[in-house]
């Protein structure tokens, strides 16, 4: 008489393994006192990866000419698995930006960076705009963006620069 048995496997897939694959082999034998036999079955799990990326809001900052100001955002994986964030960075009056090009974070993980903007000491008055971009490498088109904005002084001694100018052709003048 021969007889079979559906056997029924549960995988329970951890948090925090998206992207991943297992194998599971099951081996079954016979105990038959005409002799044993052996038979074997593989299955393989894929958990697909599920990219999300998240980015704390951006914020506005005041300075004067010649400064630099440094912006913290919190950058977190909300993807089901390890992902490699990718930045980006853009100023509206092309001043010069400084931030990581990339993080590595878990699923669920969350880190601080620092991007920093440099005012010209020649920009005495107005305003610019720095996006930060943050790109998951397993999926590029899932981002998050986050805007700061440098509000700039004008110096309190600027006004008195001509008049400076002025007491000094006079002072050069009248020696």
């Amino acid at each position: 008489l021969i007889t079979s048995t559906t056997v029924y496997v549960t995988v329970t897939v951890p948090a925090g393994t998206g992207g991943a694959i297992d194998t599971t082999t099951v081996t079954a034998t016979s105990s038959s006192p005409l002799g044993g036999s052996v038979a074997t079955a593989t299955d393989t799990t894929a958990v697909p990866q599920v990219p999300g990326v998240n980015l704390s809001p951006g914020t506005a900052k005041y300075t004067y000419p010649g400064e630099t100001v440094t912006f913290t955002h919190q950058v977190t994986n909300t993807g089901n698995g390890p992902d490699t964030i990718n930045f980006a960075y853009a100023s509206v009056n092309g001043w010069a930006i400084n931030g990581p090009a990339t993080v590595t974070l878990p699923a669920g993980g969350s880190r601080t960076i620092n991007v920093s903007v440099a005012v010209p000491s020649g920009f005495y008055e107005g305003a610019d705009v720095l996006y930060v971009q943050a790109a998951s490498a397993a999926n590029g088109a899932v981002t998050a963006l986050a805007q700061n904005t440098t509000i700039v002084h004008r110096p309190d001694w600027l006004p008195l620069a001509g008049v400076m100018a002025l007491f000094l052709v006079l002072v050069v003048v009248a020696s």
